[in-house]
């Protein structure tokens, strides 16, 4: 499932072509293809999360559960700086 690479037409969502995670030049093959007779098109590739999952089991459900996690974690981050993360400079051992 979630170890697939998905062409989908963006206004309907419909899956226009579908391959394994191996074959990505074929995925932006037929992408780029479909664009070029007009048709507004996005690649769906799995994150490495999304796929090991997927091999352990989880359901779709539970794959939708940790993209939503992980979209609500980076959005934590985007008011902070990287120095907000950063250890106080007094505190490193050199």
């Amino acid at each position: 499932m979630s170890s697939r690479i998905k062409v989908l037409e963006k206004q309907s969502g419909e899956v226009l072509f579908e391959c394994d995670i191996t074959e990505e030049d074929k995925a932006y093959t037929y992408a780029k293809d479909m664009e070029a007779i007009g048709i507004d098109v996005e690649v769906k590739i799995p994150s490495v999360s999304e796929t090991l999952i997927s091999v352990l089991g989880a359901s779709e459900k539970d794959v939708d559960a940790l993209k939503a996690m992980m979209d609500d974690e980076i959005e934590s981050h985007n008011d902070a700086s990287c120095s907000d993360c950063l250890p106080e400079t007094d505190k490193i051992i050199h």
